[in-house]
Protein backbone atom coordinates (compact mmCIF):
# COMPACT_ATOMS: atom_id res chain seq x y z
CA UNK A 1 0.00 0.00 0.00
CA UNK A 2 1.46 3.37 -0.96
CA UNK A 3 1.59 6.44 1.25
CA UNK A 4 -0.97 9.15 0.53
CA UNK A 5 0.57 12.09 -1.32
CA UNK A 6 1.14 15.06 0.96
CA UNK A 7 2.49 18.52 0.11
CA UNK A 8 6.02 19.23 1.29
CA UNK A 9 4.74 21.79 3.83
CA UNK A 10 3.18 18.90 5.78
CA UNK A 11 6.67 17.87 6.83
CA UNK A 12 7.54 21.16 8.54
CA UNK A 13 6.40 21.97 12.06
CA UNK A 14 4.57 25.18 12.83
CA UNK A 15 2.21 26.12 15.61
CA UNK A 16 -0.09 28.18 13.38
CA UNK A 17 -2.65 27.77 10.61
CA UNK A 18 -1.41 28.13 7.01
CA UNK A 19 -3.20 28.92 3.78
CA UNK A 20 -2.71 25.41 2.43
CA UNK A 21 -4.87 24.13 5.31
CA UNK A 22 -7.87 26.01 3.90
CA UNK A 23 -10.47 24.87 1.40
CA UNK A 24 -10.03 26.56 -1.99
CA UNK A 25 -13.34 28.42 -1.57
CA UNK A 26 -12.67 29.33 2.06
CA UNK A 27 -12.95 27.65 5.43
CA UNK A 28 -15.14 29.05 8.18
CA UNK A 29 -13.98 28.95 11.79
CA UNK A 30 -15.49 30.08 15.08
CA UNK A 31 -13.21 32.29 17.15
CA UNK A 32 -12.90 30.77 20.64
CA UNK A 33 -10.17 32.84 22.25
CA UNK A 34 -7.36 35.30 21.67
CA UNK A 35 -3.78 35.50 22.86
CA UNK A 36 -0.52 37.20 22.05
CA UNK A 37 2.60 35.62 20.60
CA UNK A 38 6.13 36.85 20.06
CA UNK A 39 7.46 36.01 16.59
CA UNK A 40 10.58 36.94 14.68
CA UNK A 41 10.19 39.39 11.77
CA UNK A 42 12.25 39.49 8.55
CA UNK A 43 14.96 41.53 10.28
CA UNK A 44 15.24 39.01 13.12
CA UNK A 45 13.58 41.28 15.66
CA UNK A 46 10.85 40.09 18.03
CA UNK A 47 7.31 41.31 17.28
CA UNK A 48 4.07 40.82 19.18
CA UNK A 49 1.23 39.33 17.13
CA UNK A 50 -2.42 38.53 17.74
CA UNK A 51 -3.25 34.82 17.82
CA UNK A 52 -6.88 33.83 17.35
CA UNK A 53 -7.69 30.36 18.66
CA UNK A 54 -10.55 28.60 16.88
CA UNK A 55 -12.99 26.13 18.43
CA UNK A 56 -11.29 23.38 16.37
CA UNK A 57 -8.05 24.14 18.22
CA UNK A 58 -6.41 25.74 15.17
CA UNK A 59 -4.33 28.80 16.01
CA UNK A 60 -4.24 31.65 13.49
CA UNK A 61 -1.51 34.28 13.69
CA UNK A 62 -3.49 37.20 12.27
CA UNK A 63 -2.00 40.31 10.69
CA UNK A 64 -3.02 43.99 10.76
CA UNK A 65 -4.87 43.79 7.44
CA UNK A 66 -7.04 40.87 8.56
CA UNK A 67 -7.67 42.55 11.92
CA UNK A 68 -8.87 45.67 10.14
CA UNK A 69 -11.15 43.53 7.95
CA UNK A 70 -12.63 41.89 11.07
CA UNK A 71 -13.01 45.30 12.74
CA UNK A 72 -15.16 46.41 9.78
CA UNK A 73 -17.03 43.11 9.62
CA UNK A 74 -17.76 42.70 13.33
CA UNK A 75 -18.09 46.40 14.21
CA UNK A 76 -15.46 46.39 16.94
CA UNK A 77 -11.69 46.93 17.06
CA UNK A 78 -11.48 44.75 20.18
CA UNK A 79 -10.54 41.08 19.55
CA UNK A 80 -12.38 40.07 22.74
CA UNK A 81 -15.60 41.12 20.93
CA UNK A 82 -14.81 38.73 18.07
CA UNK A 83 -14.96 35.66 20.33
CA UNK A 84 -17.91 33.51 19.28
CA UNK A 85 -18.00 35.09 15.80
CA UNK A 86 -17.56 33.07 12.64
CA UNK A 87 -14.88 34.11 10.15
CA UNK A 88 -14.21 32.65 6.72
CA UNK A 89 -10.56 32.48 5.72
CA UNK A 90 -9.05 31.68 2.33
CA UNK A 91 -5.60 31.46 0.81
CA UNK A 92 -4.73 34.52 -1.29
CA UNK A 93 -1.68 34.02 -3.53
CA UNK A 94 -1.22 37.81 -3.93
CA UNK A 95 -0.46 38.51 -0.24
CA UNK A 96 2.95 40.09 0.29
CA UNK A 97 5.32 39.67 3.22
CA UNK A 98 7.61 42.66 3.09
CA UNK A 99 8.35 43.23 -0.60
CA UNK A 100 7.95 39.56 -1.55
CA UNK A 101 4.70 38.03 -2.82
CA UNK A 102 4.40 34.84 -0.76
CA UNK A 103 0.66 34.25 -0.46
CA UNK A 104 -1.16 34.12 2.84
CA UNK A 105 -4.42 33.89 4.70
CA UNK A 106 -7.04 36.54 4.08
CA UNK A 107 -10.47 37.15 5.67
CA UNK A 108 -13.10 36.87 2.91
CA UNK A 109 -16.29 37.18 4.97
CA UNK A 110 -18.51 35.50 7.53
CA UNK A 111 -21.86 33.72 7.84
CA UNK A 112 -22.56 36.34 10.54
CA UNK A 113 -23.04 39.11 7.95
CA UNK A 114 -26.23 39.16 5.89
CA UNK A 115 -25.08 41.25 2.92
CA UNK A 116 -21.79 42.12 1.21
CA UNK A 117 -19.85 44.66 3.26
CA UNK A 118 -17.71 47.16 1.32
CA UNK A 119 -15.26 49.70 2.72
CA UNK A 120 -12.18 51.62 1.65
CA UNK A 121 -8.85 50.20 2.84
CA UNK A 122 -5.20 51.23 2.55
CA UNK A 123 -2.59 48.98 4.12
CA UNK A 124 -0.35 51.95 4.88
CA UNK A 125 -0.11 55.71 4.39
CA UNK A 126 1.75 55.31 1.08
CA UNK A 127 -1.03 53.32 -0.58
CA UNK A 128 -4.08 54.71 -2.27
CA UNK A 129 -7.20 53.36 -0.52
CA UNK A 130 -9.03 50.67 -2.46
CA UNK A 131 -12.46 49.14 -2.09
CA UNK A 132 -12.63 45.84 -0.21
CA UNK A 133 -15.80 43.75 -0.13
CA UNK A 134 -16.36 41.02 2.46
CA UNK A 135 -19.03 38.47 1.61
CA UNK A 136 -21.66 36.56 3.57
CA UNK A 137 -20.45 32.96 3.55
CA UNK A 138 -22.20 29.68 4.27
CA UNK A 139 -25.81 29.23 5.25
CA UNK A 140 -25.75 29.91 8.98
CA UNK A 141 -24.56 26.45 10.01
CA UNK A 142 -24.46 25.48 13.69
CA UNK A 143 -22.27 28.02 15.46
CA UNK A 144 -21.07 25.33 17.87
CA UNK A 145 -18.73 23.70 15.34
CA UNK A 146 -16.18 24.92 12.85
CA UNK A 147 -17.15 23.92 9.34
CA UNK A 148 -15.88 24.20 5.79
CA UNK A 149 -17.42 26.88 3.60
CA UNK A 150 -18.80 25.31 0.43
CA UNK A 151 -20.92 28.06 -1.17
CA UNK A 152 -19.99 29.46 -4.56
CA UNK A 153 -19.95 33.05 -3.27
CA UNK A 154 -17.04 35.07 -4.68
CA UNK A 155 -14.00 35.75 -2.52
CA UNK A 156 -13.49 39.18 -1.02
CA UNK A 157 -11.49 41.78 -2.86
CA UNK A 158 -7.92 41.33 -1.76
CA UNK A 159 -5.41 44.02 -0.98
CA UNK A 160 -2.22 41.92 -1.00
CA UNK A 161 -0.54 44.37 1.35
CA UNK A 162 0.79 42.19 4.10
CA UNK A 163 0.64 38.54 4.92
CA UNK A 164 1.67 35.75 7.11
CA UNK A 165 2.97 32.32 6.26
CA UNK A 166 1.87 30.15 9.14
CA UNK A 167 1.11 26.52 9.96
CA UNK A 168 -0.64 24.19 12.39
CA UNK A 169 0.74 21.20 14.25
CA UNK A 170 -0.56 18.56 16.62
CA UNK A 171 1.06 17.00 19.67
CA UNK A 172 1.38 13.59 17.95
CA UNK A 173 3.81 14.91 15.31
CA UNK A 174 1.23 14.84 12.54
CA UNK A 175 0.13 18.07 10.92
CA UNK A 176 -3.69 17.91 10.65
CA UNK A 177 -4.11 21.56 9.72
CA UNK A 178 -2.27 21.22 6.41
CA UNK A 179 -3.86 20.74 2.99
CA UNK A 180 -7.56 20.89 2.07
CA UNK A 181 -8.21 17.20 2.82
CA UNK A 182 -6.79 17.35 6.33
CA UNK A 183 -8.38 20.72 7.05
CA UNK A 184 -11.76 19.22 6.28
CA UNK A 185 -11.07 16.23 8.52
CA UNK A 186 -10.11 18.59 11.36
CA UNK A 187 -13.36 20.53 11.00
CA UNK A 188 -15.45 17.37 11.44
CA UNK A 189 -13.75 16.18 14.68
Amino acid sequence: MSEQKRPYRDYFDSAYLTGDALDAKGTTFIIADKSRAVVENLKGDAEHKLVLVMTSGAKWLSNITNCRYMTEMFGSPYPVDWIGKRVTLAFDPTVKFGKETVGGIRVIGSPDISAPLSFMFAANSRQKPRKVTLMPTGDGADAGEDFAFTDDAPHAAQDGADGDANGDESDDGLVPGRGPETAQAEMTL
